[in-house]
């Protein structure tokens, strides 16, 4: 089995609507990620073929500040950003 994980349990809701995968959220309040599914590798597998050919953008912090249930994140997208460019070579 495999697990996908979020620190919202929005984040995984719109993943269950959008993909219709069958799963059921587990909330653990002292997890690193307070919420998980759990599904199987194919399904795992089926899902992220979804995901990766759904992708219409071009810029994923536009992206997300344009996403009415995500833009509240895209400062802390933005500051991720900047830190990894600093490590760039």
């Amino acid at each position: 089995m495999m697990q996908m994980r979020a620190r919202e349990r929005g984040d995984l809701e719109d993943l269950i609507a959008w993909t219709e995968v069958k799963a059921e959220i587990i909330e653990t309040p002292d997890g690193d990620y307070r919420f998980r599914i759990i599904i199987a590798p194919l399904k795992c597998f089926g899902l992220m073929r979804q995901l990766s050919t759904d992708i219409l953008y071009d810029n994923f912090k536009s992206e997300i500040a344009a996403s009415p249930t995500q833009k509240h994140k895209s400062s802390a997208y933005a500051a991720v950003w900047a830190i990894m460019k600093k490590l760039q070579r």
